[in-house]
C-alpha cells in the first residue's frame, strides 16, 4: 500500500516511513526521508543556523503542497516548531543544555498493533464514505429538483 509524506504529499520509498502523528481515526500521518530528515535536523541538530534552516524548508514544503488544510499534520509541526525555535534560540545564545536531548530521546512513541488502523476499520472508512456518497448524489437531486419547482413556480406566477 502506498503512503505518502503528511508535509510534501510525496510518495514515500521506505518500506516503514517515518511516523509525524497519529491523527483521531488512529490514521497515521508518514513523512517521507527528507521532510524527515528536516524535522530531525529541526529537533537534533547543535548549529542554530541548520536547526532554522531545515524548519523554513519544512515551512516551504508545506506552503506548496497544500497540506495546511490537514489540521493534524499542521498542529504536530506547530508542536515540533515550537520546542525546535525554543531549543535553537537557547544554542544561539550559549545556554542550551545538551543533556536535555538525551531525555527526550526516551520519550518516543511508536505505534503498536493495538493501535494501527485494522482492515476492519479501513472497511468501514470505505463504507461510511460509500453512504456519504449516496446521500451526498441524493441530496443534490433534491436541490436541484426543489430550484426547478421554485423557478417553475415563479414563471406560473408572473405568466398566468
Amino acid at each position: 500500500m502506498s503512503k505518502y509524506c503528511a508535509l510534501c504529499l510525496r510518495k514515500t520509498e521506505a518500506e516503514e516511513p517515518a511516523l509525524l502523528t497519529v491523527g483521531g481515526y488512529g490514521t497515521p500521518r508518514y513523512l517521507c526521508e527528507e521532510c524527515s530528515e528536516d524535522i530531525d535536523i529541526a529537533t537534533t541538530d547543535k548549529e542554530y543556523e541548520n536547526i532554522i534552516a531545515a524548519m523554513d524548508r519544512v515551512a516551504k514544503k508545506m506552503a506548496s503542497s497544500k497540506t495546511i488544510d490537514d489540521e493534524v499534520s499542521v498542529n504536530a509541526v506547530k508542536e515540533i516548531f515550537s520546542s525546535a525555535n525554543d531549543r535553537a534560540e537557547k544554542i544561539r545564545d550559549g545556554v542550551y543544555d545538551f543533556s536535555e536531548d538525551e531525555k527526550n530521546e526516551e520519550d518516543t512513541f511508536e505505534i503498536t498493533d493495538e493501535y494501527a488502523e485494522t482492515e476492519e476499520d479501513k472497511e468501514l472508512d470505505r463504507i461510511d464514505a460509500e453512504r456519504q456518497s449516496r446521500f451526498d448524489k441524493i441530496y443534490g437531486w433534491v436541490a436541484v429538483g426543489a430550484i426547478i419547482l421554485a423557478v417553475g413556480f415563479i414563471i406560473y406566477k408572473f405568466l398566468f
